[in-house]
């Protein structure tokens, strides 16, 4: 069964679409994967429910007190075999910390760092699979989510420092 539940944050309301329990997109405001979703894990229409109490308080100990997401459901990954490797490799990158593409390029063995960019850009799963927390080497790099967002989640992480030109 598809789902769809809202959680009000500080960016603004986010939308987590589950099947079957799992976590399958995450949209951050001003994005819509509705189609996405549609088209990669369920023809189905979503029923829109409640979000479940275990949910709301890990987004709760993100967003109010800074704490390390550690999301306590099943992520349902729908991508090729490459980007379902980057996408884990993200989970790795700490709460408060970034690497580069070309780190992250490295850390799945490969040195196709622009692919990699274009994995991350194409995360259905963005904040509980951090692809925030890369950045270029020489900056921000790019974020699906627009770089505002990218810039508040950095500070909200206390990580923007870590950025070459926003020491």
């Amino acid at each position: 069964m598809l789902t769809r539940c809202q959680y009000p944050s500080p960016m603004g309301t986010l939308n987590l679409w589950f099947f079957n329990d799992d976590l399958c997109a995450l949209d951050l405001p001003g994005s819509d994967l509705s189609a996405w979703v549609y088209k990669k894990v369920s023809q189905l229409p979503a029923q829109e429910v409640d979000l479940e109490r275990r949910y709301q308080a890990c987004l709760d100990g993100y967003f109010r007190f800074r704490h390390p997401m550690d999301w306590p459901g099943a992520l349902l990954f729908r991508g090729t075999a490459f980007q379902t490797r980057v996408w884990s490799a993200l989970l790795t990158v700490p709460f408060g910390q970034v690497v580069t593409y070309k780190e992250l390029a490295q850390e799945i063995g490969t040195s196709a760092y622009q692919a990699v960019g274009q994995a991350l850009g194409a995360n259905p799963i963005p904040l509980v699979v951090p692809c925030h927390r890369v950045v270029g080497v020489s900056g921000l790099g790019g974020f699906s989510g627009g770089l505002n967002i990218k810039r508040f989640l950095l500070e909200w992480e206390r990580s923007l420092s870590q950025v070459p030109g926003f020491a």
